[in-house]
């Protein structure tokens, strides 16, 4: 569908009545998202000329979750090159180094692409981000303000006791453009409010229950057009789906030799987005089937 016919007109703005609880250091420092447990949204218009970005996790540790994205489209403009408003994210395995206060997470996000007319994906790995560069300026940043360098296989701890480097993986690179997106295909877009939703499922593996039979320790990423249904056991190990529903447009794998982990795993979850400079963003999250801890709480 081309989006040029999408009744722009009729956008529903959503704006979600919610709280923010005390951030960590350097998450969502510009305000961007509004978030109340399960639920985020933004509505953020950014008037710089660089990327904006928020990060802010839910500091109650979970495995894992399907996370419903839903953007609204905002710039129509058929220009070459408009890569759309931004990206909204599901962020999962966040931990922070006790001792370095570095983090690592991973980030399964989604935009829609203005002129390719297409919702595109991506998942990266990130080790090693200082927490002042969460939301601070266009490149997460290691301790000594270097961009984050990409790898195709992470580096080794620092034999010498010195501060690890910022590094990161890509995914799906080369497989859309180089920046690592893939095509998400069967996504549909509403004529009257112009959005479109994406059901991100993340798996956190134990090599064993049905539904996380992935080797132990390991992540599997899964991009739905519909909402899988998903649902676990009162132990939170085996999922089951909604049959009619069970099949995923895209799947991303990230190995044990990748997470550090020998095990089913539990880490915080968050919400990310990036708002792209002269844009305006507008979108929501919601954590369905939240597998873990109870309800999630921020705090500092």
């Amino acid at each position: 569908m081309k989006i040029s016919k999408i009744l722009i007109g009729a956008v529903a703005a959503f704006a979600m009545v919610g709280f923010f609880g005390c951030k960590a250091e350097g998450e969502d420092a510009n305000g961007i998202l509004s978030v109340s447990g399960t639920k985020c949204s933004t509505d953020y218009t950014n008037e710089t000329d660089g990327f904006i970005r928020a990060f802010q996790t839910l500091k109650t540790k979970h495995y894992d979750a399907v996370c419903k994205i839903t953007e609204t489209v905002n710039s129509i403009a058929d220009t070459k090159g408009n890569n759309g408003d931004g990206v909204l994210g599901f962020i999962f395995d966040v931990t922070q180094d006790s001792d370095t206060k570095l983090y690592n997470f991973t980030i399964a996000g989604l935009r829609y692409n203005v002129s390719a007319e297409e919702t595109q994906v991506y998942v990266t790995k990130y080790k090693n981000v200082a927490g002042d560069y969460l939301s601070k300026g266009s490149d997460f940043c290691g301790a000594d303000g270097e961009k984050a360098e990409k790898k195709e296989n992470f580096s080794e701890a620092p034999s010498d006791g010195s501060t690890p480097k910022a590094e990161y993986k890509d995914y799906f690179t080369g497989e859309t453009d180089k920046s690592g997106y893939r095509s998400l295909s069967g996504v549909s877009i509403d004529e009257k409010t112009a959005t479109a939703s994406v059901w991100v499922e993340v798996i956190a593996n134990d090599g064993k229950s049905e539904g996380r039979k992935g080797e132990a320790g390991s992540y599997t990423v899964n991009f739905y057009t519909v909402d899988p249904e998903r649902s676990t056991s009162a132990v939170g190990s085996d999922i089951t789906y909604k049959k009619s529903d069970a099949k995923t447009s895209i799947t991303c794998n990230i190995p044990s030799s990748d997470t550090g982990y020998e095990k089913y795993t539990q880490s915080d979850l968050g919400y990310y987005a990036n708002v792209y400079a002269g844009r305006t963003l507008t979108g929501k999250w919601e954590l369905l089937d939240l597998e873990g801890s109870a309800e999630p709480v921020i705090y500092e």
